[in-house]
């Protein structure tokens, strides 16, 4: 990849970050204006997650992006700045992490165990849940304190890296372990479920359309009616869930693209500029996709969105 690519895609970094924070601002807020009428924990979790989104971003512009356009790349030329930022991204990283593992587990029990969904999310459990998501990073983060860190430019995108080649490499086999071998086979037994359960709900729905059908064709008048009015139980909109579910999925699929320069960086004695180049992007689908995902897949949510933009909280 040329000097020129990767400068322009700095660039759609920057302008696609500026766009879409005032959309996901103006949407966290929907989501918690109307969080009575949504009535879902998901988009608790997802308010939660979506301000992790939302820090990351500005972390991002104020540590790594913006300081060569704006002509103060020199204050980050101390270790402690660059402490600092590395430390910054990988505790609202795993945050986001952490956020998106709730939004999934809250979909995975929708789909896979109506019945008891709105049981298992009780206001406790989300307390519980929220502050794990928010502590838990502490545990990778704080040792960063430890190993040394010094940064430079790659054209306009500041790179803190590890000043010693072991804690670099023993940092990323963690890291590795924990996303690689923990988090991701975790997230695609719950989405392979979550599928599962949904082409057996629909199995079933044929199957007793069906039979509705020939019992209607042998029944008497009465018999049919009252048979015409049945409908399976379900405490929720099944296809609305389905619908939300794709959201996590996506996010998903951005996450486990992100590990990819994560495992790469361990086969390398110094990173390429191309492996920094493909978490951030990665990075900002994961970061900047979630609002219209939400919005694409989300009916209500889009009315209530389309509602506060037009009359406001009224």
């Amino acid at each position: 990849m040329t000097c020129g690519a990767l400068c322009a895609a700095d660039w759609i970094s920057i302008v696609a970050n500026v766009l879409t924070i005032p959309v996901y601002t103006v949407l966290l807020v929907v989501l918690f204006v109307f969080r009575r009428s949504l009535n879902s924990t998901f988009f608790t979790f997802c308010i939660s997650t979506g301000v992790a989104d939302l820090w990351i971003s500005l972390h991002k512009f104020a540590f790594t992006k913006i300081p060569r356009v704006l002509f103060y790349d020199d204050v980050f030329a101390n270790k402690s700045m660059a402490t600092m930022s590395k430390m910054g991204v990988w505790y609202i990283y795993l945050a986001q992490v952490f956020g998106v593992l709730l939004m999934s587990l809250n979909r995975y029990t929708a789909l896979v165990y109506p019945l008891r969904h709105k049981t298992l999310w009780s206001p406790t459990v989300i307390f519980v849940a929220l502050l794990l998501q928010w502590l838990l990073p502490l545990i990778t983060v704080v040792p960063m304190l430890f190993p040394q860190f010094h940064s430079h430019f790659a054209n306009i995108t500041l790179h803190p890296t590890f000043d010693q080649e072991n804690a670099r490499d023993l940092y990323f086999l963690v890291d590795g372990v924990i996303e690689g071998l923990l988090l991701t086979p975790l997230f695609v037994t719950l989405y392979v479920c979550m599928f599962v359960k949904s082409r057996n709900f629909a199995v079933q729905q044929r199957k007793r359309s069906i039979r509705r059908t020939v019992i209607m064709q042998t029944a008497d008048e009465c018999t049919a009616l009252s048979i015409s009015n049945m409908d399976v139980y379900m405490p929720m909109d099944f296809a609305a869930e389905k619908r939300l579910a794709c959201t996590g999925l996506v996010l998903t699929v951005s996450y486990v693209a992100m590990n990819v320069p994560t495992v790469a960086t361990i086969f390398y004695d110094q990173s390429p500029p191309w492996i920094s180049y493909a978490w951030y992007f990665a990075n900002d689908v994961f970061t900047m996709s979630n609002p219209y995902l939400l919005l694409l897949f989300g009916a209500q949510v889009r009315r209530c969105f389309i509602r506060y933009v037009t009359l406001g909280a009224q």
